[in-house]
């Protein structure tokens, strides 16, 4: 990879207080050579929205947590724009925890590896016209969020039927989402680089439903029965709550697109795992 010369910055002003994490990288990039922007004002540098930023730039660095890298990846992802994720957040499972200041100009040069996450092609089918199409990086879940009811889901491989649900809701997390919302429904952790999709029921009224991963070749869809009170949600990545209606299919397959991160040093993921999961108790 050619070194890169423009560097975008992508601050969350809420995990980097006051800005001085991304000041000071800003000030030692510039100072080696890159030309440099961020998404924030900040003193001396250009600003540019992230769309802007993932068309011009060569690579990004975002400072926060895993969802400051979450809602970045759906801008980054088309460009195959690589991110280095700095954490300034809790558990960060998807930043580099080595990213001081001094050592991002290990950018300029090239000196790192670019892990590539896989991402989830999501679709809406509402009286067989597509009403939503969209990518996801960790996952797609179908619920009523803060209000819980049973709905009965119907779901399919390659438009056969094969399993039926009533829950509260289903998670279909990619490996990179394995350690989020799936796993708090009782979903397998998978390795970030593995190509799988994981359908996990939440709340699943019944002793014989269980998680199960697929292959990332799967085609899955799930229709909606039933719901019984108000409106269930599609939600991606945390974000896009998009309401659905009885007999709607979501469909739910491996996307063309993947989300590049970068990495300064090879830390096993079972390390990783351990880490972040007994800091979290």
């Amino acid at each position: 990879m050619k070194s890169p010369l423009n560097i975008l910055l992508v601050p969350n002003p809420f995990r980097d207080l006051g800005l001085k994490t991304t000041a000071a990288a800003a000030e030692v990039l510039s100072s080696a050579g890159a030309t440099v922007a961020c998404t924030e004002r900040l003193s001396d540098y250009p600003v540019m929205s992230p769309e802007e930023g993932a068309a011009w730039a060569d690579v990004a660095v975002v400072f926060g947590g895993d969802g400051t890298i979450l809602r970045f990846s759906h801008c980054a992802s088309p460009r195959n724009l690589p991110i280095l994720g700095i954490n300034c957040g809790n558990l960060g499972y998807m930043a580099e925890q080595s990213g001081t200041p001094e050592s991002l100009v290990r950018l300029l040069s090239g000196d790192y590896s670019v892990e590539d996450r896989m991402m989830l092609s999501v679709c809406v089918i509402r009286a067989g016209e597509t009403v939503l199409s969209a990518e996801c990086l960790n996952d797609a879940v179908i619920s009523y969020g803060q209000l819980p009811h049973l709905v009965t889901f119907e779901l399919s491989e390659r438009g056969k039927p094969f399993a039926t649900y009533n829950a509260d809701g289903m998670v279909f997390a990619t490996p990179t989402g394995s350690t989020a919302y799936s796993l708090s429904a009782g979903g397998p952790i998978l390795d970030p680089l593995l190509r799988a999709i994981v359908a996990t029921p939440v709340c699943a009224h019944s002793l014989t439903s269980r998680p199960m991963v697929f292959s990332a070749d799967a085609d899955l869809s799930l229709r909606i029965v039933s719901q019984k009170k108000g409106e269930a949600y599609l939600t991606l990545d945390g974000d896009c709550n998009f309401p659905l209606c009885e007999n709607d299919r979501v469909c739910v397959f491996a996307s063309s697109r993947t989300t590049r991160l970068i990495r300064f040093t090879h830390v096993p993921f079972g390390t990783v795992l351990a880490s972040k999961l007994n800091n979290n108790n």
